[in-house]
């Protein structure tokens, strides 16, 4: 099949604060066939924190011993995928056009000092407004009576969302927006309680580096 080469093609302006914006997802690059959801790095430093097992102190670490824990992980779990290619699939590169588009908004330029405290966002010093529709992962704890999709669909959550729930749970997790939050808040008789979920350091970059970053 005839091929053309990539090539970058010169913007034709500059991006601005709050610009929406298009990009590849950088560690999109490797995959596991099997595991396509899941970049191929998470994926070796997740099975190689399986291979070793053991609780070890991060906080007890510099960040060089660290280093070579984060190391041991990602070069055990890539032994073990390279070496399991029935179960996660053949490793391979992707091109560009095979890669995850991500729209995201752009919040901080070269220059600015970003910062998250306690969910809020804060660009040179100055605590951002929240975006009207903005979510945050919760823990909602409920009286065990059925919640109706139909209900779920007016609190603006999709299949997706509402995916960890079941008829009857007593608890479960959902993307809730401040205002449906308060909605869902308001049914005493649905549920008990709702809490913010703090999301630990495990998932954010960069993967070979205890941080203590929460989000």
């Amino acid at each position: 099949h005839p091929q053309w080469a990539y090539k970058r093609v010169a913007g034709t302006g500059q991006v601005k604060h709050n610009d929406i914006v298009v990009f590849n997802f950088p560690a999109g690059d490797t995959v596991a066939l099997n595991y396509q959801q899941t970049d191929f790095y998470s994926l070796a430093y997740g099975e190689g924190k399986r291979v070793y097992s053991h609780a070890i102190n991060m906080d007890s670490l510099t960040r060089e011993q660290q280093q070579i824990v984060f190391d041991l992980y990602y070069n055990a779990g890539r032994k073990q995928i390279l070496s399991n290619l029935k179960e996660y699939g053949k490793v391979v590169h992707r091109p560009v056009d095979r890669r995850e588009n991500y729209v995201k908004r752009c919040i901080g330029l070269p220059g600015d000092t970003l910062q998250i405290i306690q969910r809020a966002i804060y660009l040179n010093g100055l605590k951002q407004d929240d975006p009207e529709n903005l979510q945050f992962f919760y823990r909602v704890q409920a009286t065990g009576k059925p919640i109706t999709q139909e209900f779920f669909r007016e609190l603006g959550l999709s299949n997706e969302d509402t995916q960890s729930y079941q008829a009857g749970d007593v608890e479960f997790y959902l993307p809730l927006t401040k205002k449906a939050h308060d909605a869902l808040l308001g049914r005493k008789d649905l549920v008990t309680a709702i809490s913010v979920i703090e999301l630990g350091n495990d998932g954010l970059y960069p993967p070979n580096l205890h941080t203590n970053w929460t989000v």
